[in-house]
């Protein structure tokens, strides 16, 4: 047994007492302290594989993806997927561009209300450009 780190051999003594359900993390924990594997991240796979995304990254991105969503559904029920998507992307182009976002961007709660609410709960996600194909496909799921 390699000398594993407090925290690690305390997850240890939880997992042994946990019983049947616990058996696969207890193994991989077994399998980091003694030396065997490297990585209890890897281990329990949340390291991503080549060309995977981060299991969080995944998840911010499906949780933005619902948000466009529910956004064109509350929004721009009455536009075809196309016009909705062109829409969104132009309002978020404005919103990400905006003093809006630029104030409350660090905030942890977010101080807007309506539509823009839900911009900025999509750029809290990922802060980045979302073209209007993107959305689109977005939309067709």
């Amino acid at each position: 047994m390699t000398i594993a780190p407090p925290n690690l051999l305390a997850l240890h003594r939880i997992l042994a007492e946990a019983g049947d359900e616990a058996a696969a993390l207890r193994s991989a924990v077994d399998r980091v302290i003694a030396g065997d594997a490297d990585s209890l991240d890897a281990e329990l796979g949340l390291k991503p594989g080549p060309g995977e995304r981060n299991w969080r990254t995944v998840a911010a991105l499906q949780r933005r993806d619902d948000l466009i969503r529910r956004a064109a559904a509350e929004h721009f029920a009455d536009l075809t997927n196309r016009e909705a998507a062109e829409q969104i992307a132009s309002a978020l182009s404005r919103f990400r561009n905006s003093h809006d976002w630029r104030r409350s961007r660090a905030a942890t709660t977010c101080p807007l209300l309506g539509v823009k609410a839900t911009w900025w709960s999509v750029l809290k996600l990922r802060d980045q450009p979302i073209g209007a194909e993107r959305i689109r496909q977005i939309l067709g799921r």
